[in-house]
């Protein structure tokens, strides 16, 4: 039993610190590096986007999309449902 509560604390402890800590560069999960939605101060996101304005790729998805894509160094993780398993 105080090995379980050792453990616990250390974890606790580790993620008070790591709450501290400035987010990672990149886009790691829903609503961003803190998850408020909210960017860096000095983010100048476009408001903007067309075929030809603001796009840097497009990659066709087997079947739809709506969740939130994970950026992770010079990657773009996003997912998609085919419709496995229905049925």
């Amino acid at each position: 039993m105080k090995k379980i509560l050792w453990v616990a604390a250390l974890l606790i402890a580790f993620n008070m610190i790591a709450a501290d800590l400035p987010a990672a560069a990149g886009w790691p999960q829903f609503r961003g590096p803190n998850g408020n939605g909210i960017a860096p101060a000095d983010a100048k996101p476009p408001t903007v986007w067309s075929d030809t304005k603001n796009l840097q790729w497009k990659v066709g998805l087997p079947g739809p999309g709506s969740s939130s894509p994970i950026v992770w160094g010079n990657r773009v993780f996003v997912t998609c449902y085919s419709g496995y398993g229905d049925g």
